[in-house]
C-alpha cells in the first residue's frame, strides 16, 4: 500500500466513524492505518486508541497497540501498563507477550524477554518469531548455545529464514566454531543475495581462520554493495594487514576515517600498520588520535607505548604500558612490553615481576616464559633461566 491508499483507508475510516461514533472497531482501525501513514503523528494515532478504549474499556487489542505506540515514543511506563492490561484482558494473546518481551529486549532487560517469549511459544507454538527473538537475548546473556537452540528451531519453523541462519552464524563465531559460522553466513547469502553485514560477517570468519582470501573477496562485495560501509574496509584492512600488505592495510583504515572520523579503533589499527612499516612518528600520530578519542582505550596506550619503546624512549614507553595496564589489568601483552621495557634498563627485578604477572595471566604464552628466561639469566638465576627456556620451547612447539 502507497500513501495514497492508507489515505484513502483513513478516508473509510472516518465514514464508518462518523455513521457509527460508537464504534470502538473503527477508532481501533483508523488508529492502526494512521500508524503507516508518515504524516499521521504518534499524538493522533495514541488519541484514535484512546477513544477505542474510552469506548470499549476491555478492549485487549487496543491496548497492546496503544503499548507499542508508547513504546514507539519511549514512554516505558505507558507501554509497560497498557502491555500488562491487554495481557490481564487477554491472557492467551501470543501477541501480547511478543510485543512486551520485543519492548524488555530493547531495555535491556533480557529476562523478562525471555520469560515473555516462553510464554509466546506456549500459547503459539509455531512462531518462529518467538524462537528468533528469545535467541536474541540468550544471546545479549551470553548464553550461545540456548541461542543457537532456539535459532535452529526458527529455521525448522521456516527453512528459508535468512535472518535466523545469520544470527546462529554469529552465536557460532563466538563458540570458535568458524567453519558453522560460515555455513549459516553461506545460507542467508544465498536466501538473500544482498545482505550486507552477512558478507562483513563471513569475511570476518574467514579472517579468524587466517584465510584472507576468500575473507577479503567478501570484504570487497560487501563493499561492492555498499560502498559507505565503514566495517568492511575497517575488517578488509586488518586482513590486508595480516597479509603483510601494510600499504593496503594503511589505505582501508583510511577509508575508515573518512566515513567516520570518530573511529578510535581505525585510528589504532592504522598506527599499528604504520610501525609495521617502521614509520614510528605516523604510528604516535594515529594513537594519539585514538586515545584522544577513547582516553580509557587500552590497546592503544599499550601499541604508544610500543612504539616509544622502538624510538628509545623507555620512560614514555613505560608510562604509557603502566597506563594500559591501570585500564585493563589483565592484559598479558601490555606487561609483557613493560617488562621488555625495564629489561632494557637493566631493571631485571621488576622486569621479573611484569613477566609473572603476564605468566599468571596467559600460562601459554611462550614469549613471557622466553623473556622471563632472559631476565632470570641476567640475574644470576641459570637454573629459573633454564626452566622457563625449557617451558617458551614447548609452548612454542604447540603453536
Amino acid at each position: 500500500m502507497g500513501d495514497g491508499e492508507y489515505a484513502a483507508a483513513l478516508s473509510k475510516f472516518d465514514k464508518a466513524i462518523k455513521a457509527n461514533p460508537t464504534s470502538a472497531e473503527a477508532y481501533l482501525a483508523k488508529a492502526d492505518a494512521g500508524v503507516l501513514v508518515p504524516k499521521v503523528t504518534q499524538e493522533e494515532v495514541i488519541a484514535l486508541y484512546n477513544k477505542a478504549i474510552e469506548l470499549y474499556p476491555t478492549f485487549s487489542v487496543a491496548y497492546l497497540n496503544r503499548g507499542d505506540a508508547w513504546a514507539e515514543e519511549g514512554d516505558t511506563d505507558r507501554a509497560i501498563a497498557d502491555y500488562d492490561k491487554a495481557i490481564e484482558l487477554n491472557p492467551r494473546d501470543s501477541a501480547a507477550y511478543d510485543s512486551r518481551g520485543i519492548f524488555w529486549s530493547t531495555k535491556g532487560d533480557h529476562e523478562r524477554a525471555i520469560a515473555d517469549f516462553s510464554k509466546e511459544m506456549v500459547l503459539n507454538p509455531k512462531s518462529k518469531y518467538a524462537y528468533y527473538n528469545r535467541g536474541i537475548n540468550w544471546a545479549k546473556l551470553g548464553d550461545h548455545d540456548k541461542a543457537i537452540a532456539d535459532y535452529t528451531k526458527a529455521i525448522e519453523l521456516d527453512p528459508k529464514y535468512e535472518h535466523a541462519y545469520y544470527n546462529r552464524g554469529i552465536n557460532w563465531a563466538r563458540l570458535g566454531d568458524h567453519d558453522k559460522a560460515i555455513a549459516d553466513y553461506t545460507k542467508a547469502i544465498e536466501l538473500d543475495p544482498r545482505d550486507v553485514r552477512v558478507f562483513v560477517s563471513r569475511g570476518a570468519a574467514w579472517s579468524r581462520k587466517a584465510n584472507y582470501g576468500p575473507a577479503i573477496a567478501d570484504f570487497n562485495k560487501a563493499i561492492e554493495l555498499d560502498s559507505k560501509h565503514t566495517n568492511a574496509y575497517y575488517q578488509r584492512g586488518g586482513a590486508w594487514y595480516n597479509k603483510g600488505d601494510y600499504d593496503k592495510a594503511i589505505a582501508d583504515f583510511g577509508k575508515t576515517i573518512e566515513l567516520d572520523p570518530s573511529s578510535a579503533y581505525a585510528y589504532d589499527a592504522r598506527g599499528t600498520a604504520w610501525a609495521k612499516k617502521g614509520d614510528l612518528d605516523k604510528s604516535i600520530v594515529d594513537y594519539n588520535k585514538a586515545i584522544e578519542l577513547a582516553p580509557r582505550y587500552s590497546a592503544a596506550y599499550n601499541n604508544r607505548g610500543f612504539s616509544w619503546s622502538k624510538k628509545g624512549d623507555r620512560k614514555r614507553a613505560i608510562a604509557d604500558y603502566s597506563k594500559a595496564i591501570e585500564l585493563d589489568p589483565k592484559s598479558s601483552y601490555a606487561y609483557i612490553n613493560r617488562g621488555e621495557a625495564w629489561f632494557s634498563q637493566g631493571d631485571f627485578a621488576r622486569a621479573i615481576v611484569d613477566y609473572n604477572s603476564a605468566i599468571e595471566m596467559d600460562p601459554k604464552n611462550a614469549n613471557a616464559f622466553k623473556d622471563r628466561a632472559a631476565a632470570w639469566s641476567e640475574s644470576g638465576k641459570d637454573d629459573k633461566a633454564k626452566e622457563d627456556r625449557a617451558r617458551a620451547a614447548e609452548l612454542g612447539a604447540n603453536h
